[in-house]
């Protein structure tokens, strides 16, 4: 073996030189490769952006953006407008809503799934904001899947959600609130159709009905059909085109509980010509005794005038019910024309079926929307308003 020559230091051969820069000469322009990258990226994102934009304005929501900002290199793209305005041009009388500041997060490698979040406070009122109401939360966002051309998603998540006039109490709160909505998955390209889904937890709105003045949990779940197209419009516009269409929103599941109240409906609901609700969903409800004072049962039993709406049904129909409660045992019918609230149970157990809910003992009756008027069985309980 031929042992190797050696050599004075100063006559020993140097290693090439571009050996020491090539690694610090990889990493700049991997560096230089990836900035490239997220600023097309971004320019993607704020494009995407933009088009949301477009659409939402064909849809009557138009959304102005103060100062400006781009952040979020190197990984992600963070667009913030300072202050925020939304306007719902759409809505007769128009209204228009301010936010201190809007924050759109997209990720460098998925600019197709846009993240929003909302500062608080919101300020709602009319175009020139007189009326207003302050909507104050923990937290709110809300994302977005899908090219704005073929949208796959979209949700919205708020905590801590309150909502009341400037310097006053609240008049409708909700511990947690999430809404979402998705192209149903038996939707055609002639014929889409939408889920939506709504969930709220610890709420409440005393201002809407005294039904509602304590805490309550709603799941609903509906998909609404009669659609012609996805195309951006105002809701009362698509409304229209959904009663022209004789569409109609299935009520797929929806569930109420409030305290000892336990209540499941389903079924399917339409739009007359007048823009109001028509069509029955089939109510199952667990302690029923709790919503006849917020509804007024007791003054409706007591009527002696025929009800509107249903024809061949008046209150002398439903005392001849409560009077025939004495058959079964001798004076509760007039217990029942006195306003006792259990007596006004034992009437309505009489117009529905018994049923069970949770395991529980509960009365299931058909909740009817004809002409505006809503009726719990025979009795109304309530008016709609037009949808358009």
């Amino acid at each position: 073996m031929r042992e190797q020559p050696s050599y004075h230091p100063i006559l020993a051969p140097r290693r090439p030189m571009w050996r020491i820069f090539l690694a610090p000469l990889l990493l700049l322009l991997a560096g230089l490769g990836w900035s490239a990258f997220w600023f097309y990226a971004a320019g993607e994102t704020e494009a995407v952006v933009d088009r949301w934009r477009d659409r939402e304005a064909k849809s009557g929501r138009e959304y102005g953006c103060g100062a400006r900002d781009v952040a979020g290199y190197p990984f992600r793209f963070e667009l913030s407008c300072a202050p925020a305005s939304i306007g719902l041009t759409s809505m007769s009388p128009p209204a228009r809503a301010r936010l201190d500041r809007l924050r759109i997060v997209a990720q460098v490698y998925d600019p197709g799934l846009l993240i929003a979040e909302f500062s608080a406070p919101m300020t709602v009122g009319g175009g020139d904001m007189a009326g207003q109401a302050v909507l104050t939360w923990k937290l709110a966002q809300a994302s977005l899947r899908g090219a704005p051309e073929a949208p796959q998603r979209a949700s919205l998540v708020v905590d801590d959600l309150a909502a009341a006039a400037p310097e006053g109490a609240a008049w409708a709160r909700a511990g947690h609130l999430e809404l979402h909505g998705r192209p149903a998955a038996d939707a055609l390209p002639d014929k889409p159709a939408l889920d939506l889904a709504l969930r709220l937890q610890s709420a409440s709105a005393p201002a809407l009905h005294a039904l509602a003045a304590e805490p309550f949990d709603a799941d609903i779940e509906v998909t609404l059909r009669g659609l012609h197209d996805l195309a951006p419009k105002p809701w009362p516009q698509r409304l229209r085109d959904i009663q022209a269409a004789d569409g109609r929103i299935e009520v797929r599941q929806a569930r109420v509980r409030q305290g000892d109240l336990a209540a499941t409906a389903s079924g399917a609901l339409a739009i007359d010509a007048a823009g109001h609700l028509k069509g029955e969903l089939n109510l199952v409800v667990a302690g029923i005794e709790k919503v006849i004072a917020p509804l007024g049962l007791e003054a409706l039993l007591a009527k002696t005038e025929p009800q509107t709406g249903l024809p061949g049904l008046n209150a002398g129909d439903v005392n001849s019910l409560i009077g025939a409660l004495d058959s079964i045992v001798p004076g509760l019918g007039n217990i029942a024309r006195r306003g006792a609230g259990a007596g006004v149970a034992a009437a309505l157990n009489a117009l529905g079926k018994p049923a069970e809910l949770d395991g529980r003992s509960a009365l299931a009756l058909p909740l009817r929307f004809a002409d505006g008027a809503i009726y719990l069985g025979p009795l109304q309980v309530g008016r709609t308003a037009a949808l358009f």
